[in-house]
């Protein structure tokens, strides 16, 4: 079987949990380099079905999903790893064009199937019973990675053209695919192109100043901000800390004295 694993199937040893393998497994892992598809998918409005939805259903409806998409759309999958409302998916690309070629157009294609399906793939399943989310997105792209792998076991992926996939398919909205490579249209078959129309964004991190060239399927929306320039003030107000009292120019400074001493987070009669 090799390193060929998937995260969240690895098979219980000796009854340890995944996170406790993870942790024997981690300080004897090395990283090795490889190309790779990476897929990312996103359950679309979970976060709002959640709300609603009794949490076991909601655990129910996620596992009815991730295993319909694990053995029936990408069951050749080399790797999955569970986002919380979606999935990563990596496929490891052979050495020979042709290949490429046929692995890119296989991904792709049930991609597609995957989003035109989405809303049934759980019909039949006599535990779900209640309303669930209809569509989904999905970013593709290809790549270098470097894989962390301990013995017969990979732990995780890495590089640019996963985050890259991660950005894509925040873009794939309301839903669809969001494919980018520099050689899509030679990696687009010729049967899934008529699906594909070009765009381009601007993507945090990866092409904040200038849009790349991405392929999307029609029902993804492409809005007029995504192509235009991720300013370094948008990024800067995400992540300046919420202002304390005082700091803000015209707010009333605290009274002297009377400042909060931290409390400790044990109370006296807990403390270990």
């Amino acid at each position: 079987m090799g390193a060929r694993r998937c995260a969240a199937a690895t098979r219980s040893k000796g009854g340890q949990q995944l996170h406790e393998q993870m942790r024997d497994l981690l300080p004897m892992a090395h990283a090795e380099s490889c190309q790779v598809v990476a897929t990312f998918i996103d359950i679309r409005d979970f976060s709002t079905f959640a709300l609603t939805a009794e949490s076991f259903d909601s655990a129910c409806y996620l596992r009815a999903v991730y295993t319909v998409i694990l053995r029936v759309y990408f069951p050749d999958a080399d790797f999955c790893k569970l986002t919380g409302d979606g999935l990563m998916l990596i496929h490891h690309l052979p050495q020979s064009r042709a290949a490429v070629l046929h692995k890119v157009t296989s991904v792709l294609s049930r991609a597609l199937r995957l989003v035109d399906e989405f809303a049934v793939i759980t019909a039949h399943d006599i535990a779900i019973n209640f309303p669930v989310p209809t569509s989904v997105g999905v970013g593709v792209a290809r790549g270098s990675a470097t894989r962390l792998v301990s013995g017969h076991f990979v732990l995780d992926y890495n590089g640019r053209c996963l985050n890259l996939a991660a950005r894509l398919m925040d873009k794939a909205r309301p839903r669809g695919v969001v494919f980018a490579d520099k050689h899509a249209h030679r990696l687009i078959a010729p049967r899934l192109a008529a699906y594909f129309t070009a765009d381009e964004v601007c993507l945090r991190s990866i092409a904040a100043e200038y849009p790349i060239p991405v392929h999307i399927t029609d029902d993804v929306l492409i809005a007029a901000r995504d192509r235009e320039p991720i300013s370094d003030l948008a990024v800067t107000r995400e992540r300046l800390p919420v202002a304390r009292r005082g700091s803000v120019p015209g707010s009333a400074p605290r009274p002297p004295g009377r400042h909060r001493v931290p409390r400790s987070p044990y109370l006296a009669s807990e403390r270990p």
